[in-house]
């Protein structure tokens, strides 16, 4: 950006505020933070680089500080800054033990036996959607089958699963339980 554009847009923005102020702030809903970015519109005018050019000064310093508070809002309304993540990113993982370990190895285990037990062509078309991620339709051309008959043998191998590591929960629940009641 030329010096005679930074200092024709600075001294636009010292012209125009009020009037700035209060589109922005109509549009944002704050005149506090409509003159925050104004401020800051102020400063990033002086550090901008060559190349820009501008039309309509208003305009342009009515996007340029629209854009601001936008980044300004989201940066306070977000659910974990980036130092709260970097802490967070330090912090160990007490939740590994050999417990949850061997249990995931079981239940990975178990969930392979059962792909093994179903029908190929229903292993086949849950494969191809969660593994490979296809859509039904990918899975119908790939297959030359219907999209429905995709469809419904999804649904099979689904339920399958479900009523399979159902029984095997309900079972492991109660192993629990009579372990619990004999320890107490």
């Amino acid at each position: 950006m030329s010096e005679a554009l930074r200092s024709r847009l600075r001294q636009s923005l010292i012209a125009r505020y009020t009037h700035l102020r209060r589109r922005l702030e109509r549009k944002i809903g704050s005149r506090e933070d409509a003159a925050d970015a104004l401020q800051e519109t102020w400063i990033r005018i002086g550090g901008m680089g060559n190349g820009v050019s501008v039309n309509n000064d208003e305009a342009y310093l009515l996007r340029m500080a629209t854009h601001i508070a936008i980044d300004s809002y989201k940066q306070r309304n977000s659910l974990l800054t980036a130092m709260d993540l970097d802490a967070l990113s330090h912090i160990a993982d007490d939740t590994y033990d050999t417990q949850r370990c061997a249990w995931a190895r079981i239940t990975t285990a178990q969930l392979l036996a059962a792909l093994q037990e179903m029908p190929i062509r229903q292993r086949t078309i849950l494969m191809a959607s969660r593994v490979d991620g296809l859509t039904y339709a990918q899975i119908a051309k790939q297959y030359n089958i219907s999209v429905s008959l995709v469809n419904k043998e999804m649904m099979r191998a689904l339920d399958y699963l479900r009523l399979r590591f159902a029984e095997q929960f309900n079972d492991a629940v109660s192993v629990s339980v009579s372990d619990s009641l004999t320890d107490a």
